[in-house]
């Protein structure tokens, strides 16, 4: 028979999961077997405090649904006069709410949830969270106080707390703290083996490099942002890695590397319906192909992207400019003659 101190000792083990990178498996089964015990042994309360980790599951796998789980485990709590699950649901709600970008919903949840006192510590901490992600003037501090005050069981909170501070902190013109934040992050994910995360730390921290010209330790993170991004499957992330990779090679005339490093990227791009990304790389490759002294691929990558691009005006417009650059310097006649034989091997292709 199904007992209460077991179905108490999997909720406590759900929620002392860090709910990410290996985390998640685990999180899963505990999940899976926790509503097989509440379903045949229902109690309410339990059942409340399931429900809010559950939520918070969704909002660490971002799903689009998180809000308004979270929304409905709030109204649940309301009903059975459970406050303090319901001001963290309408928090961990509010979160899910920035990320959608809908900030005054967010704000009302928070508003609503200050009522409640923040005597209980993941109250405190979720309130930090949420008024953060708000975005007011003192939001690194608030994230540095999470950071340092969420127990491990909240480590994929304080992953994201610490991409937050290091996003704060560039646009706040503090790329020293930006790092820190950012090798910290890095560490965290690793530590996880939180392959998707880890990327993007790698990603953001090879951006920030390239920006305040370390170029090889910028590149060096690019890549790897890549192969963990392609590891973890998160094709956004293998997009803006790829082409950071790309400018890297092509600020230094790598013109092999960086066909080789473009070349899966075009079909992310086309699968992604991404114009501008489409554009981008067969501006680059163009440029690689012209420099190996490959007219003939390099129109013929420009002409093939021009054709996928339809009629959509900007990227269009920037591939006209670099067919009228090589008229230019080629002359009409032999732009004529290098257009006739690309066109003659894209038919072919």
């Amino acid at each position: 028979m199904h007992t209460l101190a077991t179905t108490i000792e999997l909720l406590e083990s759900l929620e002392a999961v860090p709910l990410l990178g290996a985390g998640l498996e685990r999180a899963a089964a505990l999940r899976q077997a926790l509503t097989r015990r509440l379903t045949s042994q229902p109690d309410p309360a339990l059942l409340l405090r399931a429900q809010l980790r559950f939520g918070e599951l969704l909002l660490a796998l971002e799903a689009d649904d998180a809000a308004a789980y979270l929304l409905d485990v709030a109204r649940q709590a309301d009903i059975r006069l459970s406050p303090l699950v319901a001001a963290r649901a309408r928090l961990l709600a509010a979160r899910a709410c920035c990320r959608a970008g809908d900030l005054p919903q967010a704000q009302a949840l928070v508003d609503r949830a200050s009522l409640t006192p923040p005597g209980h510590p993941q109250l405190r901490l979720d309130l930090l969270l949420a008024r953060a992600w708000l975005g007011p003037m003192d939001a690194a501090v608030l994230l540095l106080e999470a950071i340092q005050d969420l127990p491990s069981s909240r480590d994929h909170d304080r992953l994201a707390a610490l991409l937050e501070l290091a996003d704060r902190c560039e646009l706040g013109g503090d790329p020293y703290r930006a790092r820190q934040a950012l090798d910290q992050a890095l560490e965290l994910a690793q530590q996880h083996q939180a392959s998707g995360q880890a990327a993007r730390a790698a990603l953001l921290l090879g951006s920030l490099q390239l920006r305040t010209g370390e170029i090889e330790a910028g590149e060096a993170s690019s890549r790897a942002a890549l192969e963990l991004a392609q590891e973890a499957g998160d094709g956004l992330v293998i997009a803006s890695a790829g082409l950071l990779v790309v400018s890297v090679q092509l600020s230094r005339g790598a013109w092999e590397p960086l066909l080789a490093t473009s070349a899966p990227l075009r079909g992310l791009a086309r699968e992604r319906r991404n114009p501008a990304m489409m554009a981008s790389l067969a501006l680059d490759r163009a440029t690689a192909l012209w420099a190996l002294d490959r007219p003939v691929d390099c129109l013929g990558e420009l002409m093939a992207c021009s054709a996928e691009l339809g009629a959509d005006p900007q990227p269009l417009e920037l591939i006209r400019a670099r067919f009228a650059e090589l008229l230019e310097q080629v002359g009409v006649e032999r732009f004529g003659a290098l257009v006739t034989q690309a066109a003659a091997q894209l038919r072919v292709h």
